[in-house]
């Protein structure tokens, strides 16, 4: 998603414009005017979408909208994406992305993934009225209610609903969970109508559940484990869109899986009008309603309990790349503007010290001003609670889309989602990234 070798320009520009008006995606990540041309002369690039994505985005979105009538029919075959379990223990961009990697499970498996009603995501439980949380929270209560899922935030996944998936079911049985050793069973015509795919992960699944695989069912759970083959290629119904165009080739053997988790992921992520609201109303108290400069580079420096995983990268070494990005593309960012997301309010205070410095040396730095804490993810729920995270989280996904160079470390969930809806929705994909996970320019943090 980072290379040349994915991109078609104007052409797959316009076309994605065509499907995004169809499908519904951010519209405030639309590419202006300055990139609206081949021959711009300000040295912004011209747009460049990663190849395949109008057709990708059109295909996806026809597989999981069928008509009324395919999903009340007894051929029509589900799984029901449960995330509750999980969401208390991985953040938003690793949860997308396991969301996304249940979306190609149901393309490989010829099935519609419709989303769980009683699904209890913790970034979309609603804060108790009159509590801290509560406090903290602009938008009036209820803002999620009874919309437990991640569609409180996402426009519907399916048009098919679980109710759709259980009308031929025995209620009154347990529905049967997939498991990736019968992945090869579950493919057959007799497999059951609904599986279901939690995100509870597989060893937990109690066994009593993985008993009934009658053909009476059509709806089966799925488990977070992925099965031998998919989601680690692409499914059957992207691999013809999946092939790059005539004289280019995939960078390395994971560039294919990368492609269609991009595909994934920006059709999942589709903003409802609710959440356009919110945001709105956040960039105008946060961030001053402003547009994002031309020629701003984000930075997003991913602390909190990323330690755990990595060793995080001091912002030091963000500033340091950012000014290497300027030297590699001096036209595109004439100018040191600096958009800085995270979690950790330290990163903040030495992000501002990089605009205290003597004007020839000095850096624009912008944030969303809201309360941060570095914490690991259950005390940032327990302090700000999970709508809060959430939208403020979409809010600086927004901004950084928004810029037009990026530094980042790939490693991160988070930066993934940065550059998979830069190279897709947002058109930028011919644009710089600089990832600082593989080294430091300064010195990382212990």
């Amino acid at each position: 998603a980072r290379g040349s070798e994915c991109l078609d320009l104007e052409a797959g520009a316009r076309a994605l414009e065509n499907v995004s008006a169809a499908i519904g995606h951010w519209q405030e990540l639309q590419p202006s005017s300055r990139h609206s041309s081949p021959t711009s002369t300000n040295g912004a690039p011209p747009r460049a979408v990663l190849f395949g994505t109008a057709e990708a985005q059109a295909r996806i979105h026809a597989l999981q909208h069928p008509e009324a009538r395919v999903c009340r029919s007894p051929a029509t075959k589900f799984l029901v994406l449960n995330t509750g379990i999980l969401s208390t223990g991985h953040g938003i961009g690793s949860l997308l992305h396991i969301v996304a990697s249940c979306l190609a499970l149901a393309q490989e498996m010829g099935r519609v993934l419709v989303a769980h009603p009683g699904d209890d995501n913790v970034f979309s439980q609603d804060p108790q009225p009159g509590t801290a949380q509560a406090a903290r929270l602009p938008e009036p209560l209820p803002f999620c209610g009874t919309q437990t899922s991640l569609e409180c935030f996402f426009l519907p996944i399916s048009s098919c609903t679980m109710a759709d998936a259980m009308a031929l079911s025995n209620s009154g049985q347990d529905l049967p969970w997939y498991v990736p050793s019968r992945h090869e069973e579950f493919l057959q015509a007799s497999a059951p109508r609904v599986l279901q795919v939690t995100m509870e992960p597989f060893k937990m699944i109690p066994a009593v559940l993985k008993v009934h695989h009658e053909a009476t069912f059509r709806v089966l759970l799925v488990s977070q484990v992925p099965p031998p083959t998919p989601p680690t290629v692409v499914s059957l119904a992207l691999q013809d869109i999946a092939e790059p165009p005539a004289g280019y080739k995939w960078s390395s053997s994971r560039s294919p899986w990368y492609w269609a988790r991009a595909q994934n992921t920006a059709f999942l992520m589709r903003p409802n009008e609710k959440t356009r609201r919110a945001l709105a109303s956040r960039r105008a108290k946060a961030f001053g309603g402003s547009d994002m400069a031309p020629g701003t580079v984000s930075a997003h420096v991913r602390h909190g309990d990323k330690g755990i995983e990595m060793q995080v990268v001091a912002m030091d070494d963000f500033v340091s790349a950012a000014e290497l990005l300027r030297g590699l593309a001096p036209g595109l960012l004439p100018l040191r503007q600096l958009f800085v997301s995270t979690e950790d309010p330290a990163v903040i205070s030495r992000a501002q010290h990089y605009a205290s410095l003597p004007p020839d040396q000095a850096w624009d730095v912008s944030f969303v001003d809201v309360e941060r804490s570095n914490l690991p993810l259950s005390g940032l729920i327990s302090t700000f609670g999970g709508v809060n995270e959430m939208l403020n989280g979409l809010l600086n996904l927004q901004l950084a889309v928004n810029c037009d160079a990026w530094v980042m470390t790939i490693a991160s969930n988070w930066c993934i989602l940065i550059d998979e809806l830069r190279a897709t929705v947002a058109q930028k994909a011919s644009h710089p990234l600089v990832d600082v996970g593989f080294r430091c320019f300064q010195g990382c943090e212990d």
